[in-house]
C-alpha cells in the first residue's frame, strides 16, 4: 500500500480469498499492465507477488521486448507464476500535497473537502465516488 493513499471508505481486506494464488488489486494504471500500487495477497504468495526481479533477469522475453513499463513487467511476472489476478472496488484514490514532486503526473485539482491535499489522478477519485459516495 501507499502512504499517498487517501482512503474514503473502509478497506476490508479481510473480505478477500487470498488462498490459491489469488492476487487482490485496484482497477485502474494498469498502463497495458497490472497496477503496481496496492497488492493484497496471502502469506502463502507474497513472496511470489513481490520478488519479480529474478523472473525477470532469468526471462528471455524481456530481453525481445523494448519498452517494457513495470506495469507490463508485473503482469507477466505474475502469469509466469501462475497468480490469479483479481480486482476489487476502488476505495482509495492517490493524493499529494503541492509540494510534492513527480517524474510523471502534476497534482492540480483539490480533493474535495480537504484543505491543501491535490488529487494525483482524478480518474481514481471518479472511481471511488461510485463505491464510497
Amino acid at each position: 500500500t501507499r502512504s499517498d493513499h487517501y482512503y474514503q471508505c473502509i478497506h476490508n481486506i479481510s473480505e478477500f480469498s487470498v488462498g490459491n494464488r489469488n492476487l487482490w488489486i485496484p482497477p485502474g494504471q494498469d498502463y497495458r499492465g497490472r497496477t503496481d500500487r496496492h497488492l493484497i495477497c496471502g502469506s502463502d504468495d507474497v513472496l511470489d507477488a513481490l520478488d519479480v526481479f529474478p523472473t525477470f533477469m532469468r526471462s528471455n522475453w524481456v530481453r525481445e521486448k523494448k519498452g517494457m513499463n513495470t506495469e507490463q513487467l508485473l503482469s507477466r511476472v505474475w502469469e509466469e507464476k501462475n497468480l490469479n489476478v483479481n480486482y476489487f472496488d476502488r476505495v482509495m484514490f492517490t493524493t499529494a500535497l503541492p509540494s510534492d514532486t513527480t517524474r510523471w503526473a502534476w497534482a492540480k485539482d483539490p480533493v474535495p473537502g480537504v484543505p491543501g491535499l491535490l488529487l494525483k489522478y482524478p480518474i481514481e477519485y471518479d472511481m471511488v465516488q461510485d463505491v464510497c459516495p
